[in-house]
């Protein structure tokens, strides 16, 4: 076991059982970041210290989640209500994680050669510099203000500057709708290929063995500060049940103030319909051979699959409900979570 500057410890065996992590092939090994027993890869540790002092400023917006809760339509939205309310922005044609960094991705792409289109991007910006110590984190640090950045670091890994002098916006969805996204993604992309059944799958997200679980603590780190000025929650199914409240209410916190015109067409270019049309130019399409399983994704469907709430009582068997009803009265850390999730 060892620690870091900012004091969290490392230890290399990792509470995934080694059933479990043989399934995972894309990153073999992982790290145990405590405290917490977050789930890591283990480039994590080269980029810890770095992570942990990132300085977030105050005009900044930080989007968090636990993956797949509905991040790149809450990007999406955020980085258009400050940069592009009128829909013309010339940007808006760059993939979003150049627009909207996630600084800790290099974690899982550090041994993937090819960056594709955001080396190249990179390369053009910022000519002088040298990306090998982090090519996400180091376009973070240099994206145009105001920045919107992207992290599904629980709170406990992240900079104090995030809630601070940002604003954070949380995304909350519900943990059976997550589990079934997760898996296809880390089927589909190859820094996880998980080779696993689903219900492997799901005994591996209940036990909180997937890459920055374990769930309930990431979101309790969250609720807990639900009353501090600068964090906004809000929920995937509200998001989806009543768009325009919410997303009123998310241009108040922003101080953005949207008009209704605006609106209206804003949450017609972030439907899920439209955003799937751009994929292209969401994702990056001359990237997603690097990272993706294009047959798998041409088969069952690529980044935009569903954007659906409730899809779980569909998709899960009658005993897989029941572990995660069980799951989840044992582990929810507010009843209200769960009354937000089922109420929307």
């Amino acid at each position: 076991m060892s620690t870091t500057k900012s004091g969290h410890t490392f230890e290399e065996q990792c509470h995934r059982n080694a059933e479990i992590q043989k399934l995972f092939i894309g990153h073999p090994g992982a790290l145990e970041i405590h405290p917490g027993k977050w789930v890591q890869a283990r480039a994590y540790k080269e980029y810890a210290d770095e992570y942990y002092n990132f300085q977030f400023e105050e005009n900044d917006v930080v989007v968090s989640t636990m993956p797949k809760s509905g991040t790149t339509w809450t990007l999406e939205v955020v980085w258009t209500f400050k940069n592009n309310p009128n829909l013309d922005n010339p940007m808006a044609i760059q993939p979003l994680n150049m627009r909207t960094p996630i600084i800790e991705i290099d974690t899982l792409i550090a041994h993937i050669p090819s960056r594709g289109t955001f080396k190249v991007m990179f390369d053009k910006q910022f000519p002088d510099f040298d990306q090998s110590h982090g090519l996400f984190l180091q376009l973070a640090g240099m994206s145009p203000r105001p920045r919107t950045i992207k992290t599904h670091l629980p709170f406990q890994l992240l900079s104090s500057t995030a809630l601070d002098t940002a604003k954070v916006v949380y995304v909350i969805r519900d943990p059976r709708d997550v589990c079934i996204s997760y898996h296809h993604h880390a089927k589909l992309f190859f820094y996880e290929n998980f080779q696993g059944t689903f219900d492997q799958y799901v005994d591996a997200f209940l036990a909180g063995a997937v890459w920055l679980g374990p769930y309930w603590e990431h979101v309790a780190q969250a609720w807990k500060l639900r009353d501090h000025p600068n964090m906004h929650i809000m929920f995937y199914e509200k998001m989806k049940n009543n768009t325009k409240e919410e997303f009123m209410r998310l241009s108040t916190f922003l101080g953005t103030n949207i008009t209704d015109e605006q609106m209206e067409k804003i949450i017609h270019y972030s439907s899920f319909a439209e955003m799937k049309k751009r994929d292209n130019h969401i994702v990056g399409a001359s990237d997603a051979p690097d990272f993706m399983d294009m047959a798998m994704a041409q088969k069952s469907g690529g980044f935009f699959r569903q954007g659906t709430a409730g899809g779980w009582k569909k998709t899960l068997t009658q005993e897989q409900k029941n572990k995660f009803q069980a799951w989840i009265d044992e582990n929810c850390p507010d009843k209200e979570i769960m009354d937000n999730i089922l109420n929307p």
